[in-house]
């Protein structure tokens, strides 16, 4: 359920013309038959963000309100801090959680929920895993919104993957793979070396912030050494 991403953030190279061959018929099918091999009633798929890429989006938007949380599949000992972005795939808006360590967890699920080594090597308050939706929409109609494009090219293929991932309907990064590598093979142009790396370098490009008041802005700032 978790995947790593790249440390460089790429450019969208895209073409806008339509690619003959495959109908939005083809593509619902193929979509619903991926979210239902799978998807799981529990849990969610998680990446984590290059360190660098990270510290300079933190830097970068100190608006964002990070909250202490619990959760129990990082660590059932210590909180862990949670913020949300928005992004918007085929006209639908949806949560994307951002979670980073608070205070160390020597205990294994809090090493491999962020991806530290033994002993919590490489240890960072930096460290941000992106956190997906831990259910789909039921009452959204999946014919009507991969219909919604009249266009069939690298854009709109390129949202129907995100569409997949942001919306909950798959709880497998192999799920996001299989349907990129899909399009790929019916000649659409898709960058990226696998598909969390799309996913990922389409939220870094697009995602939109709620901006909270300065009442509710949190005054805690975690520093980066935060080791114990």
């Amino acid at each position: 359920m978790t995947d790593e991403v790249s440390s460089r953030i790429e450019a969208p190279t895209e073409t806008t013309a339509t690619v003959v061959g495959i109908t939005h018929a083809d593509i619902v099918q193929r979509f619903q038959e991926i979210h239902k091999k799978y998807t799981h009633q529990a849990g969610y798929i998680i990446t984590t963000l290059p360190d660098d890429i990270s510290k300079e989006f933190i830097a970068n938007h100190p608006e964002l309100k990070w909250e202490q949380v619990h959760n129990h599949y990082a660590s059932e000992h210590v909180k862990i801090l949670s913020s949300t972005i928005y992004v918007t795939a085929l006209g639908h808006r949806f949560p994307i959680i951002l979670e980073r360590p608070l205070k160390q967890d020597h205990h294994c699920e809090f090493e491999d929920y962020f991806g530290f080594g033994g002993h919590n090597a490489g240890y960072s308050t930096f460290r941000t895993v992106v956190r997906m939706q831990n259910k789909f929409d039921a009452d959204l109609d999946i014919t009507t919104i991969l219909t919604s494009r009249e266009d069939i090219n690298d854009a709109y293929v390129k949202e129907v993957v995100l569409f997949l991932v942001v919306g909950g309907y798959i709880k497998y990064w192999k799920g996001c793979d299989e349907l990129r590598t899909w399009f790929i093979e019916n000649q659409f142009n898709i960058e990226g070396t696998k598909g969390s790396d799309l996913v990922i370098n389409f939220i870094m490009q697009n995602y939109e912030i709620d901006v909270v008041s300065d009442d509710a802005a949190v005054s805690e700032h975690v520093e980066s050494s935060g080791a114990e």
